[in-house]
């Protein structure tokens, strides 16, 4: 696991947990839209003592038919020891809860002894892995345009382009509406490489790659001036260069019998995407 802070470790134990139980809860039997609340940190009062609960899911059955079911979720090295499963009754006792499931990577033998004890507990054990190799997950994809380069042609409705071509400073007129002609033209390379590439799909390989592409806009007379000269064409045509790079699996997180929670990302040109993936168990 990478260097985390205990903190950080059980909040992403708990955020595994939180999202393998949101996916269990639609595919259950007798779900129904509404009727089902997770919660993450609650923190309640029962007798002037304290307690806070790392997921928290109510199931309204019926109206006066609420159930409760608590997780708490412990990413330690160590252990996890009887004291903590004593205080987890208590917990369970005060938020009223039917049942608690106590996620974990291991228990001590006392701790199994004293889960036994209250019918209400249920171990899970969670296990965490990082693959040693790169494992591709092909349906996530970054594609990152690094470098664009283009040419821009204005054509009058004579034969021979305009003479001055510098677009700073200078404005187009298109159809009544006055643009940038810099910024004009900088949005339609944008929009025209980036839906070029985009469409160029399974064609393009993992990493580098150089692609062409090119735009036409053509006017009728009176419909597009370049400052005060009628245009007819505005041609632009250019190449980029781009990366592409296949989504991996970063990270799993496993809790027994119940499902998978695995990190998939992709990093290109200092641009990092990562995207949350459950696998129920049995499926």
């Amino acid at each position: 696991m990478p260097d985390l802070t205990s903190m950080e470790k059980g909040n992403a134990l708990e955020d595994a947990v939180r999202a393998i139980e949101t996916a269990i809860i639609p595919v259950s039997p007798g779900y129904a839209k509404g009727t089902f609340q997770i919660q993450g940190k609650r923190i309640f009062s029962s007798g002037n003592v304290r307690h806070e609960i790392d997921i928290h899911v109510t199931a309204s059955l019926a109206v006066g038919y609420d159930a409760v079911f608590i997780f708490e979720c412990k990413n330690w090295k160590s252990k996890v020891g009887k004291n903590e499963l004593i205080v987890f009754s208590e917990k369970i006792a005060a938020a009223g809860a039917q049942r608690g499931f106590f996620v974990a990577p291991s228990f001590t033998k006392d701790a199994i002894a004293q889960a036994k004890k209250d019918s209400r507990v249920v171990l899970l054990i969670s296990s965490y892995f990082e693959p040693a190799a790169r494992v591709l997950f092909p349906q996530f994809e970054l594609l990152n345009t690094e470098f664009t380069s283009a040419k821009v042609t204005i054509l009058g409705f004579g034969t021979s382009p305009h003479s001055a071509i510098e677009l700073a400073g200078k404005f187009f007129t298109i159809r009544g509406e006055r643009h940038s002609a810099a910024e004009y033209v900088s949005q339609r390379i944008t929009v025209v490489c980036e839906k070029h590439v985009s469409g160029l799909g399974t064609s393009m390989q993992e990493g580098e790659n150089l692609v062409q592409f090119e735009d036409e806009l053509e006017f009728t007379a009176g419909e597009s001036y370049f400052d005060d000269k009628p245009v007819r064409l505005i041609k632009i045509s250019g190449n980029a260069r781009t990366s592409l790079v296949v989504g991996s699996i970063f990270s799993i997180y496993e809790v027994q019998t119940r499902g998978r929670f695995l990190v998939v990302g992709a990093k290109s040109g200092g641009i990092e995407m990562k995207l949350h993936v459950v696998q129920l168990a049995g499926s």
